[in-house]
């Protein structure tokens, strides 16, 4: 696996535990921006590791839509 994308793995890692501690403590804005970084980083790494680059943007759904005949995300 390229290094760029365990490196957005990692972030998205980072970013879930910064979500779940702001969530414990009350902080919940801060919490739902960092889970909002946490799936868009999580997206990115699966786009990059299948397709081999990512789009720009922000939008979850329309990263999702990029990688979802790819991949099976159970929700």
């Amino acid at each position: 696996m390229r290094d760029e994308v365990l490196n957005w793995i990692a972030e998205a890692r980072a970013d879930l535990r910064h979500a779940e501690n702001s969530y414990r403590i009350g902080d919940y804005n801060w919490a739902c921006f960092a889970a909002q970084q946490a799936a868009e980083k999580a997206l990115k790494s699966l786009i990059l590791h299948v397709l081999g680059e990512y789009p720009r943007g922000h939008d979850l759904v329309k990263l999702y839509r990029k990688i979802r005949d790819y991949i099976e995300i159970k929700l």
